[in-house]
């Protein structure tokens, strides 16, 4: 199988409405809405949370670049974070 056809295997709900989205509202309009969802996860949510707290940190696409001393700190912060809005992914630290 093909690592789309094993997405659409786990993921048949998801798969459907993307399906039905972009069928109605056109490829471009989904990426958009990915982007603009993504935006909001880790800029104005996730980003700005952690430099209110006093973090220094960045986003670099769906990644965040912290400094080595609290890297911890961030990923105990993030994990919660995702939890918060019920967002399941693998949250790695990458050196």
């Amino acid at each position: 199988d093909s690592e789309f056809e094993q997405v659409r295997t786990l993921f048949p709900k998801y798969m459907a409405w993307a399906d039905n989205y972009k069928k109605d509202n056109g490829y471009k309009l989904f990426s958009n809405l990915l982007q603009k969802k993504e935006a909001h996860i880790m800029i104005d949510s996730l980003l700005m949370d952690l430099i209110s707290k006093g973090y220094d940190v960045f986003t670099i696409h769906d990644a965040l670049r912290v400094k080595e001393s609290q890297v911890d700190e961030i990923y105990t912060l993030v994990q919660e974070y995702f939890n918060l809005i019920g967002f399941k992914c693998l949250v790695r630290i990458k050196k």
